[in-house]
């Protein structure tokens, strides 16, 4: 399957792109109403495109636009089966920002709380799901110190979630820029995250056989990542912890071991 910036070069605009020649199908947010203009609430026009994506069978949530910024007032809810993504690449801890500016051209489209949102920005919830792959690319999260949580993934018991987030910048969380209940089998990689009043990563419990690959981490009050009581079997590797207020990386309790950190 082609990644959302090559198919960007083939003008994608329909909501149902041909699925035999990309292999996904692309919904736009723009048409489903979004705007992007960081004054416009989005949360409705994300949310139908996932909702569709998802009753659809899956696919792929584009939100275009390299200074594009959709405004939300409250948690969008990922699905089973969908990606959410935009053509622009948010670049990895490597020259990255510390905190990434809007209307820059070089950062990409960002989803970004306009309004106090009591919880995370984005949401996924894997206790019913099939959890048939779940990707958050290319997008920055960005709480604006008004939602809990950058990203919460969460299940009422132990189960592996696939949840990946690529090439991403999380920041400006009331409290963890990511964080992982109960869920397993999850991979966060080349992103940044900042600039967050909690951990930068925190899994209170229960997140293990999860892989933490080349993400840069600073500046977060608490602290870069921590593991607390059930967390077994994560992989730390590549990438920078620096500069936060806290612990670089915090073990605390049944964690069950941690692997290649360097």
């Amino acid at each position: 399957m082609q990644k959302v910036n090559e198919l960007v070069s083939s003008k994608i605009g329909n909501t149902l792109t041909n699925i035999k020649t990309w292999g996904s199908v692309i919904y736009n947010v723009k048409e489903f109403g979004a705007v992007g203009d960081g004054v416009t609430d989005d949360t409705v026009s994300i949310q139908d495109a996932i909702n569709h994506a998802y009753d659809s069978g899956g696919g792929i949530v584009y939100l275009p636009g390299k200074d594009a910024i959709y405004g939300v007032t409250s948690t969008i809810v990922l699905k089973s089966g969908v990606t959410i993504s935009s053509d622009t690449a948010i670049g990895y801890y490597q020259g990255m920002q510390y905190y990434a500016a809007e209307n820059t051209g070089v950062n990409g489209p960002r989803i970004k709380a306009i309004s106090e949102i009591d919880g995370p920005v984005i949401f996924y919830d894997g206790t019913n799901q099939n959890n048939a792959g779940v990707k958050i690319e290319n997008l920055i999260i960005d709480a604006n110190k008004m939602a809990t949580y950058g990203i919460r993934i969460y299940c009422a018991s132990l189960k592996e979630s696939f949840v990946t987030i690529d090439k991403c910048g999380i920041q400006g969380a009331k409290s963890d820029g990511i964080r992982i209940e109960r869920s397993l089998a999850n991979r966060i990689m080349n992103c940044s995250i900042s600039a967050n009043f909690g951990y930068g990563i925190n899994s209170p419990f229960g997140a293990s056989d999860c892989s933490f690959l080349n993400n840069y981490i600073h500046t977060c009050e608490a602290g870069g990542i921590q593991f607390v009581g059930g967390c077994h079997n994560n992989t730390i590797l590549g990438g920078k912890i620096e500069d936060n207020y806290g612990p670089g990386i915090n073990l605390n309790g049944d964690f069950g071991g941690v692997t290649g950190i360097n």
